[in-house]
């Protein structure tokens, strides 16, 4: 699974030939779904969906969120990586 690989130290670096920081921690990741999901809702609110449709919408974009940091996540927590 490639998904991930581009932060993780097995790869960092390779894919865009950029200079960053040797790893991103694990716990980085986790971490990043609470703020990119709590900061979404107040600007669906503010477009002039119903409430319906805003919460609607926030429970979709924490599904992609929660998925996409459970992918990327795999490098991180294989035997013998963590």
């Amino acid at each position: 699974m490639t998904i991930g690989l581009r932060h993780h130290r097995t790869k960092k670096k390779r894919t865009d030939n950029v200079e960053s920081v040797p790893n991103i921690n694990y716990r980085y990741l986790v971490a990043f779904i609470y703020p990119i999901t709590a900061t979404i809702k107040p600007f669906l609110a503010k477009k002039g969906h119903t409430s319906e449709g805003v919460e609607k919408m926030y429970q979709a974009w924490f599904k992609a969120i929660t998925l996409q940091v459970t992918l990327w996540s795999y490098p991180y927590v294989r035997q013998g990586d963590f």
